[in-house]
């Protein structure tokens, strides 16, 4: 074993990375010389994480979509094991991703490698069937829902509840007043999949929105490493692209138009009215349905329970749809913005206090081996 313990950490998507990144700079403000590699997107190579790999490799979304990469994944996930047991890790802490994730805790975990697995697949939504392989591989679980802590102990792994990182992200803006609010806001995703299916529909929408009257103001949020070039069509269609992150945006938005995802949590947080967007291979769709367990898709949705949050999925979502969708929305006094006002702020009060990645990185160095804790 090196002398400084070496923590392998693995984010597969930009959301992760800023985990990772948050994760690895409250490991190392607790124990200096702990060695932290893996693989690493920008935020997480800047936060100290040495780049075994880079996150944006990992970049894939769908299940059709991602089978052409799997050959790429087994040897990276390969590589990053066999380095990890050559290096002498005393740590492997996945952060998401499970499809490409849980292979390689468990065979880290063959190896003598503790893992410590945040954010683990959401078997309580689909995929049931995969409890037994999160059993297996996985030591400990940082949960980030409420309700998971249960779902997962029940199974027999040992979860337990954090908080969520949006809670830790956002807490000094959570803590203000909202300034005052103004125009359309979309976030059409970060992956060029969804942009590609998304952006065509989204500019007929704010065409039939300004026609009608109904928004002058319209701003594009480009998500970190998109290419403007995909945005365009909406720029030419007159929206312009917006200066701010995203969470700061939707403070000052009157309404918004947010893909599936993490910012649909982000929205309910700022308190902003909105409508969820979402359009995927028609395969890829079908099959998620048939794994499905839960009636929506919106996180915000399902941590609720009731379908606060109206969603827009593949056929469903059409210009004269988001269009009919937003419209309430836009008037500060209408019962569907107040609703999910209320909606925003109930949902806050669930995802608990900030502190995540503090707890992360507590249950992370509680779990090295006694030689180097």
């Amino acid at each position: 074993m090196a002398d400084s313990p070496l923590v392998v950490l693995s984010c597969g998507e930009a959301s992760g990375d800023l985990y990772c990144s948050m994760i690895a700079r409250a490991l190392l403000a607790r124990r200096a010389d702990l060695r932290l590699a893996g693989i690493a997107g920008p935020l997480s190579r800047a936060a100290g994480v040495e780049p075994w790999a880079r996150q944006e490799s990992l970049a894939v979304m769908g299940f059709v979509e991602i089978v052409r990469y799997l050959p790429r994944f087994f040897r990276l996930g390969n590589a990053v094991v066999e380095r990890a047991e050559r290096e002498g890790a005393a740590l492997f802490l996945p952060i998401d991703y499970p499809g490409f994730h849980l292979r390689v805790a468990a065979s880290m975990k063959k190896r003598g490698i503790a893992v410590l697995d945040f954010i683990p697949p959401k078997t309580w939504s689909w995929g049931r069937h995969r409890l037994g392989a999160l059993r297996r591989s996985v030591d400990r679980s940082a949960v980030i829902f409420p309700f998971e802590e249960q779902h997962y102990r029940e199974a027999g792994v040992q979860a337990d509840f954090v908080g969520h990182p949006l809670a830790d992200i956002h807490a000094d803006a959570l803590a203000t007043d909202s300034f005052e609010r103004d125009g359309l806001l979309l976030a059409p995703g970060s992956r060029k999949q969804e942009l590609v299916r998304l952006v065509p529909i989204l500019v007929a929408a704010i065409r039939l929105l300004r026609e009608q009257g109904y928004v002058d103001s319209i701003k594009v949020s480009q998500a970190p490493g998109v290419d403007v070039r995909l945005l365009q069509p909406l720029l030419d269609a007159g929206a312009v692209l917006a200066s701010g992150e995203l969470f700061a945006e939707l403070r000052t938005a009157r309404a918004a138009v947010v893909c599936s995802g993490t910012a649909t949590v982000e929205a309910a947080l700022a308190g902003t009215a909105h409508v969820i967007v979402y359009r995927t291979g028609a395969l890829t769709y079908q099959i998620a349905r048939r794994l499905a367990s839960v009636e929506h898709i919106g996180m915000a949705n399902i941590i609720l329970g009731r379908r606060a949050f109206p969603e827009l999925l593949q056929g469903d979502l059409t210009a004269a749809a988001v269009a009919r969708s937003v419209r309430p929305l836009l008037d500060p006094g209408s019962e569907a913005s107040a609703g999910q006002l209320a909606a925003g702020a109930e949902l806050r009060a669930a995802l608990g206090a900030p502190g995540c990645f503090d707890r992360v990185a507590q249950m992370a160095l509680s779990m090295l081996p006694p030689e180097v804790a």
